[in-house]
């Protein structure tokens, strides 16, 4: 069961935070930070889940390092047709386009990087 927050509800303690438009899902939060990060193929793969399945990538770059922040931030643009149509018999106030942010700190022991926090969030008609 979740529990409301200010305009999100988190799950499981709060490792899931979930945020709603007309009962569709348009944010989604999960962090992985008590566990020193996970994988970016684990990410990967959970984001994959949680994805429309007609979602496809339309761009992916990344943010530089901030000195205060994560050592990186990878993004993923995503569009979604059928998302869009759903947000359309709702509000009318969404897009099919969804951004994948990817928080990645530096992992122990390797090279490549982990990924601490990963934010889904659908965009929202000018």
């Amino acid at each position: 069961m979740g529990e409301v927050g200010q305009t999100l509800v988190t799950y499981e303690g709060g490792t899931y935070a979930v945020g709603f438009s007309d009962d569709v899902v348009t944010f989604i939060e999960q962090g992985w930070e008590d566990q020193g990060g996970i994988t970016p193929e684990g990410a990967t793969e959970i984001v994959e889940d949680l994805l429309p399945r007609d979602a496809r990538l339309l761009e992916r770059y990344y943010a530089p390092a901030t000195a205060a922040g994560p050592t990186s931030l990878l993004m993923e643009r995503y569009d979604s047709r059928g998302l869009e149509d759903l947000l359309e018999e709702g509000d009318g106030d969404g897009t099919g386009s969804i951004l994948v942010l990817y928080q990645e700190t530096p992992a122990e022991g390797r090279f490549e990087p982990n990924v601490a926090r990963v934010d889904i969030m659908v965009g929202e008609a000018p």
